[in-house]
């Protein structure tokens, strides 16, 4: 997270020049795509689905930082009226671009019954100018200890399929985040821990589990477990079970 997050904040502070001169013309409202790398979103077509999905929504992808796009093509990034922050790589970007440039962010995936949600989150940041971590605004859904949901991984990411399944289907989830510098992408209810011990002892309270197939050592015996492999953990060891988190909710089979 840090250091693909300095690399890309590096690239806009080095290169990326003033947005230009508006030509008009556009109904849609321009977005940035912050935090898209390959161990992030290495199911094959999870880009074009989260272009999709957005363009579909009635936003313009003016740059996605940075897979896909060309350099002149990342240089017009400026020019967007929001970003959204699809990873916890992406914030220092985000911030760099509100401090300079005065473009608002919001993080989340747009994946399941939190799509809605997040569009609507992305139009009222670029009228107004106000930032959004979503993660936080979590606290006004129900929460109930009884069959709890741990989502174990990146904050974004899982904090936008605990939106949807909360909104979706009504059970509670938390996020259990493993990586460092990502407590602002958490809401109060989520865990941050340091090491196998501390997310051994957090994965006790919780009787549904969805997390890297490495991660099953170490949750209870009795717990019901979801294999959600992701590149940047296990690497390639469970590539053909990657999910598009875009699409996971589309089919009731994956859900």
């Amino acid at each position: 997270v840090q250091g693909s997050g300095q690399a890309l904040e590096a690239i806009a502070r080095r290169f990326l020049p003033k947005p230009a001169e508006s030509s008009g013309g556009s109904e849609k409202r321009k977005v940035n795509l912050l935090g898209v790398t390959p161990l992030d979103f290495a199911a094959p077509g999870s880009v074009r689905s989260l272009r999709r999905v957005l363009e579909e929504n009635g936003f313009e992808i003016v740059s996605c930082w940075a897979m896909g796009d060309s350099f002149p093509q990342l240089m017009k990034a400026a020019e967007a009226e929001v970003n959204l922050v699809v990873s916890a790589v992406g914030m220092r970007l985000a911030v760099y671009m509100e401090e300079t440039y005065g473009i608002p962010y919001v993080t989340g995936i747009p994946t399941g019954a939190f799509t809605k949600i997040l569009c609507e989150k992305m139009e009222r940041a670029a009228d107004t100018g106000i930032s959004e971590v979503t993660a936080a605004a979590r606290t006004s859904l129900p929460f109930s200890e009884e069959k709890e949901i741990a989502l174990v991984g990146e904050p974004v990411a899982m904090a936008s399929l605990a939106w949807a399944i909360s909104v979706g289907y009504g059970y509670s989830a938390r996020v259990i985040c493993p990586l460092e510098q990502c407590g602002n992408l958490l809401g109060e209810k989520d865990f941050s821990v340091k090491g196998e011990r501390e997310m051994e002892n957090a994965l006790q309270h919780f009787s549904i589990i969805a997390a890297d197939p490495l991660y099953k050592p170490i949750c209870p015996k009795d717990a019901v477990f979801y294999s959600l492999p992701t590149e940047s953990f296990s690497g390639r060891c469970f590539w053909r079970e990657m999910p598009d988190l875009v699409t996971v909710f589309d089919h009731e089979k994956e859900v």
